[in-house]
């Protein structure tokens, strides 16, 4: 678990650094919706993401995108193991982590986040864009609840497991709201490193 900073600043979580850069304000792919608390229906990858320690095969081959800024990786039937609804908002450290069995979770920016049609805000999946090496999740123009000050950001799935997170140029966050956080978890009871905390 690592608190973000409010700045711009790109996380390259991989064996090999790649390439670090801003969100650029572009929101490539299909919008697959807004809202409030919402867990999306399985967007498909196009590729099967490793991840070590996790529940099953370990080889996930979809996502379920959260409107609060996270995503499940799952199977074809969009299956997420323990995750349940008290998942949706900043969780308590245990749902980071999540139980046996349960699926891993992915969060360039985990809170209680609102997601607004208009002004190009909305969740978008682009898995053709780099068609079988990457998939990237967008979160366009999200707002803390109960703030009207908007952000974008973005989560970059590699076929080859590695995970890039983008966040557009002055990223703000509300430090008088629950806190927000910034998660690659293998799920399934598996803590994989001591939290770090940036602030």
């Amino acid at each position: 678990m690592i608190r973000l900073l409010p700045t711009c600043l790109a996380v390259a979580l991989a064996a090999a650094a790649l390439p670090c850069q801003c969100y650029d304000g572009n929101a490539p792919g299909t919008l697959i919706g807004t809202g409030n608390d919402v867990l999306f229906a399985a967007q498909p990858l196009g590729f099967n993401f490793p991840m070590t320690m996790s529940a099953g095969s370990g080889l996930w081959t979809h996502v379920r995108v959260c409107t609060n800024g996270w995503l499940a990786l799952t199977d074809s039937s969009g299956w997420t193991g323990n995750l349940d609804a008290s998942s949706f908002v900043a969780p308590p450290f245990s749902q980071i982590y999540g139980s046996p069995g349960s699926v891993p979770r992915i969060a360039p920016f985990w809170g209680d986040l609102n997601v607004v049609q208009g002004n190009g805000g909305g969740v978008y999946v682009d898995s053709t864009s780099n068609a079988g090496v990457s998939t990237t999740i967008t979160w366009s123009n999200v707002v803390d609840a109960g703030n009207q000050t908007q952000k974008s950001f973005q989560a970059e799935l590699f076929a080859n497991g590695e995970i890039e997170f983008r966040y557009s140029v002055g990223m703000n966050v509300n430090a008088g709201l629950p806190p927000k956080y910034v998660v690659v978890s293998a799920g399934n009871g598996q803590i994989s490193s001591s939290p770090s905390d940036l602030f």
